[in-house]
């Protein structure tokens, strides 16, 4: 329970990067887009999703390097011998060389499940970033499909301008 009343404070403070990054942009860009991700930990999972994300730019005025932030809802499968699958929401904020996201997803193995709060964070440029997660149990603890810690490589394709 400490695990995740710790983790509220933290996603207050991407929201509210994410809206004040939003009010210095020159131009409030929203693309729909596609996510695509490869996770590496006790298991290895691809990712396919979709999302919206913002164009932001940092500096005075507005004037600066440029950085998004977003939303993805993306499906998960670790094929193998032992396959399972799962359904993630992403909130994510990418500045030069920073990447920081919040994961709220649940993974089965067809005969149970669990859910997982996962924060993340390490470098990202333009649309792509590489990040470190900690997988924090909400629900069934004592799933062993994932581990506590992954590495992932993840994408924001735009595809089109709202």
């Amino acid at each position: 329970m400490i695990r995740f009343a710790l983790t509220v404070p933290v996603v207050a403070l991407m929201i509210a990067l994410s809206c004040a990054a939003q009010e210095r942009s020159e131009k409030p860009v929203i693309p729909f887009g596609m996510c695509a991700g490869l996770h590496s930990g006790s298991a290895f999972f691809m990712e396919m999703g979709l999302g919206i994300a913002h164009r932001i730019s940092f500096g005075p005025c507005g004037g600066g390097d440029v950085g998004f932030n977003g939303y993805t809802v993306s499906a998960l499968f670790s094929p193998g011998s032992h396959p399972q699958a799962g359904v993630q929401g992403t909130v994510w904020f990418d500045a030069p060389l920073l990447a920081a996201g919040m994961n709220l997803a649940y993974y089965t193995d067809f005969n149970q499940g669990t859910l997982r709060l996962k924060p993340e964070l390490g470098v990202g440029l333009l649309v792509a970033r590489l990040v470190y997660s900690l997988s924090i149990p909400i629900t069934n603890g004592g799933y062993s499909g994932i581990g506590m810690h992954q590495l992932s490589l993840r994408a924001y394709i735009p595809i089109r301008d709202r």
